[in-house]
């Protein structure tokens, strides 16, 4: 919901008991200091003068030394902002603050939002002490905040859990404590969490992770966590310091991670931070400084790292065994993938790279004699570089501009390629030398 203007703070409460024809009354003065206690039994009604606050129970303790009331049994605080449920209230007028006990229920009227708790707080807002309602709710109470669309429907509810919550005004709570937030798209934890409704936007501490739901699931961690998102759908993910995201398609890493999200799956991801950027597919690594990684429907269908772009990949094993790893890089990297001819329980495989700015790269062919110890080797060096790939192996590469490299055929080539050396001649005798005198046996 939009957020919407406080209410003026109220006056101090000074309550009246009209109560009802059941009730009793018993009051006695302390002789010392000529103040009240009042007892009330049989039901007990009660009204701020001049306010719409009404405060019923089974029964009442009233202290006049100390402006303390004690109601119990089945207590029902109703007023503007909340009506809150307990079985015991002990209220503390000179602070004008409400101690709500046992099988605690609040609704926040104005927000569609429940908290129940064993044990909470509210602070009222009243001119010269606070401008702003307050509620503390302790023991590891629950919050459920529930959204109407245009229709008045119900959407399904925020529900957080935590060893403590707080609302500050009509709109804002926090969350302390192993919290835990569940929505219908995700399931979010922390030590700690900020929910702002009328910003639409919530924050985790303190090694949040956030898990989404559906088929296609994805993980955020980092230090701190927010979320965005209208309706209760959360449509913006933005992870700050050492953050992680992980799905079936693409692991990325770096210092900030800012995910969008459509329809519960991913849409696209931005990695940046002076850390740099690394993204993992199935197929190859890529580090650059940032990455920006398009991936409709959370089919990963482009990937471009700029900066410092570096990527490297394994060879195929059963045709090339060997240590070294292909790799490419320039100063910017794009790598294109055929996420629509993919099959939904496959990965995107590549169709091509592109690298530009002083580009080079490094990859192996296998030999055709089925060796896979000895592969060929193919350097080169230009502007802008372009493999394309068939079946995950490079098909074809296009060097653009100072063009240089070095091949090295496989083995077996290299041995086809190798001239046949002719049968060595008998010697030509030396007619100029003198015949030999020696005689053999």
């Amino acid at each position: 919901p939009a957020a919407t203007t406080a209410p003026a703070p109220e006056r101090r409460c000074v309550l009246d008991f009209p109560n009802t024809e059941s009730t009793r009354v018993q009051r006695i003065q302390d002789p010392a200091t000529k103040k009240f206690f009042t007892y009330v039994g049989g039901g007990v009604v009660g009204n701020c003068r001049g306010q719409d606050i009404t405060i019923i129970a089974d029964s009442a303790e009233s202290y006049e030394i100390n402006d303390l009331h004690i109601l119990i049994g089945n207590v029902r605080y109703r007023e503007q902002r909340y009506a809150i449920d307990a079985q015991r209230v002990t209220y503390f007028r000179a602070e004008e603050r409400l101690l709500f006990q046992e099988n605690v229920h609040a609704e926040m009227r104005e927000q569609a939002a429940k908290l129940d708790a064993p044990q909470l707080e509210y602070w009222r807002p009243v001119r010269g002490l606070r401008t702003r309602e307050r509620v503390i709710a302790t023991q590891r109470p629950v919050l459920t905040w529930i959204e109407k669309d245009s229709t008045g429907r119900d959407h399904p509810p925020v529900v957080v859990y935590a060893n403590t919550i707080v609302g500050e005004g009509d709109s804002t709570f926090v969350a302390m404590g192993q919290v835990r937030m569940e929505r219908s798209d995700v399931v979010a934890t922390g030590d700690s969490a900020l929910l702002d409704a009328g910003r639409r936007f919530s924050r985790l501490l303190k090694g949040p992770v956030v898990e989404s739901r559906g088929n296609d699931p994805y993980t955020l961690r980092g230090r701190i966590i927010e979320m965005y998102g209208a309706a209760r759908q959360v449509d913006r993910v933005v992870a700050l310091d050492s953050a992680t995201a992980v799905s079936r398609e693409v692991t990325v890493r770096s210092d900030t991670l800012d995910l969008r999200v459509t329809g519960n799956r991913l849409d696209r991801a931005f990695a940046f931070g002076p850390g740099g950027a690394r993204a993992t597919t199935p197929e190859r690594d890529i580090v650059a400084d940032s990455i920006d990684i398009v991936m409709p429907g959370q089919r990963i269908r482009e990937l471009r790292a700029v900066g410092k772009a570096f990527a490297e990949s394994d060879p195929d094993t059963s045709k090339v065994l060997t240590a070294e790893r292909d790799w490419i890089r320039g100063d910017t990297l794009i790598a294109r993938f055929d996420s629509v001819a993919a099959a939904d329980t496959t990965q995107p495989r590549i169709r091509d790279l592109f690298a530009a700015g002083e580009a080079s790269a490094f990859y192996q062919i296998p030999a055709d004699s089925g060796d896979r110890s000895r592969p060929g080797i193919n350097y080169v060096t230009g502007r802008v570089i372009r493999l394309t790939f068939r079946d995950g192996e490079v098909d074809a590469v296009t060097v653009t501009d100072r063009v240089s490299g070095v091949y090295l055929a496989p083995a077996d080539t290299a041995a086809r390629a190798r001239p046949t050396r002719p049968p060595a001649r008998p010697p030509v005798p030396d007619r100029n030398r003198p015949p030999t005198t020696s005689r053999h046996p």
